[in-house]
């Protein structure tokens, strides 16, 4: 009899489970289809003012929403004006987006969702734009309350003493003539409260950097991946040749655009610089920091 009872009461729990996680994922369903009606009232509103409320009604249903049970892993699909980035260890996600304005500048919105399953102390952290009050971007070390906004595409996993960072690769368009790429780093503290920007940037610039921004002329695009390409090494020349020699290293590198100004009377005005089209960078990753490469051979697609 108590062997029925044991039987009836797992078959029992088995059943509730199996009919909760349906309910879960339908309710999610239902606020799914709330932000998506929301989203397209930001996209079709008059004016910045109106904009704003309806952005503003948006995140907190999103808020809401990620609050929710069996949020983690719901792919939020129909949501076509969110990013939605998982990192490559699954510890938590970025949902992220911008709100164009009509002088041509945007301002930035995001949350940073921690893995239920992997992190006890479940939180989500509300990314607050403060890139109008950083008056010195690449020296600042910052937090999810001064976030330096951007909309971010790529998430890179990097380790280094058991210090897992975060890089993160984004796009600002600062006004109507400038746009900006950003190599950003976004870390945990041993709370698992979330930081932005490490100096772990070598031979670009000084060695103070927390990040790294590359402005350009909002008329053209500009690349920055990662993947995998080739790093010239042990470059000699070669007197009976006539031609230098060299190793050909293949490794997983940030790959950037030399970007240069159209005339040299231009030099310091960004929104007139473009990219070179024959001289491509890159960032390394070894020994703990980003490591800049010039003229590196970029061979797979760049796109």
């Amino acid at each position: 009899m108590n062997r029925l009872i044991r039987l009836t009461g797992l078959l029992s729990l088995l059943l509730s489970v199996n009919f909760a996680f349906p309910q879960v994922r339908s309710d999610i369903k239902q606020m799914e289809d709330s932000l998506m009606f929301l989203s397209v009232k930001v996209q079709k509103a008059d004016n910045d003012s109106v904009k704003l409320f309806c952005n503003n009604w948006f995140r907190e249903t999103l808020y809401r929403t990620l609050l929710m049970r069996g949020s983690f892993d719901y792919p939020f699909d129909s949501i076509k004006t969110i990013a939605k980035l998982m990192s490559p260890d699954k510890q938590f996600r970025i949902y992220n987006w911008n709100l164009p304005k009509g002088d041509g500048t945007n301002i930035y919105f995001g949350f940073i969702q921690s893995n239920p399953k992997e992190n006890p102390e479940y939180a989500i952290y509300d990314l607050v734009d403060f890139s109008d009050s950083i008056s010195q971007p690449e020296t600042s070390l910052l937090d999810n309350h001064s976030w330096f906004g951007a909309l971010y595409y790529k998430i890179i996993l990097t380790t280094f003493k058991n210090q897992r960072f975060y890089t993160l690769l984004g796009w600002d368009g600062v006004n109507v003539q400038l746009n900006q790429k950003i190599i950003d780093v976004l870390f945990f503290d041993s709370s698992m409260h979330p930081h932005f920007g490490a100096k772990i940037f070598r031979n670009f610039g000084n060695d103070q950097m927390y990040r790294v921004l590359f402005r350009y002329s909002s008329s053209v695009s500009m690349v920055l991946n990662y993947d995998e390409q080739y790093l010239i090494k042990n470059k000699k020349w070669n007197p009976g040749k006539k031609q230098f020699d060299s190793e050909m290293e293949k490794t997983r590198m940030i790959v950037c655009d030399e970007l240069i100004p159209l005339d040299p009377q231009f030099e310091g005005q960004f929104e007139y610089y473009v990219p070179s089209s024959e001289v491509f960078n890159g960032f390394v990753f070894k020994d703990g920091r980003w490591n800049f490469y010039k003229n590196v051979d970029v061979r797979n697609n760049r796109n």
